[in-house]
């Protein structure tokens, strides 16, 4: 249940923090994106700067893209599983802690998250603010400050 409890609050946090496009469009990583943050997996080129939006597409509705948002959410439960293998045995694993760090699988991809080794090291012992210090001393945490002192502060308060 708590896993669960964090994929929605993760989900709605998500939602909020990425808005929803219905059309392709470059993301501030410069990756093409649709959706609610939806990474297509394709690197915009120079030509295509943050905030360009694909032409001649058809557009997805809000229902698909939530669709797409639970499928995306499913994979990252399944990454979080295995980067936290005993998240269940350890009690202060609350439905807040288990939602913010999906919510960085989500918005960093498997491949960066694996960047946070210390932080993922400190979760798994319990120790939160040593974890909320991990997340706030990234780029990510530098390049969006709001939304990750928001997801230190779910880290490290529970």
């Amino acid at each position: 249940m708590i896993l669960a409890d964090g994929i929605r609050i993760a989900s709605d946090n998500t939602e909020r923090e990425e808005g929803f496009e219905p059309v392709p469009y470059v993301c501030p990583g410069g990756w093409w994106t649709v959706g609610i943050g939806h990474c297509l997996g394709i690197r915009a080129g120079a030509n295509s700067p943050p905030g360009t939006k694909a032409t001649g597409c058809l557009p997805i509705s809000l229902p698909t893209a939530r669709m797409i948002l639970k499928g995306d959410f499913e994979y990252s439960a399944d990454a979080f599983r295995r980067r936290f293998p005993n998240w269940n045995m350890i009690g202060s694993f609350t439905d807040r802690r288990c939602a913010a760090l999906l919510e960085m699988l989500f918005n960093l991809g498997e491949t960066r998250f694996d960047g946070f080794e210390r932080m993922v090291l400190a979760a798994n012992l319990g120790l939160w603010e040593e974890a909320s210090a991990h997340c706030l001393d990234s780029k990510a945490a530098r390049q969006l400050p709001d939304r990750y002192e928001r997801i230190a502060k779910m880290i490290r308060e529970g």
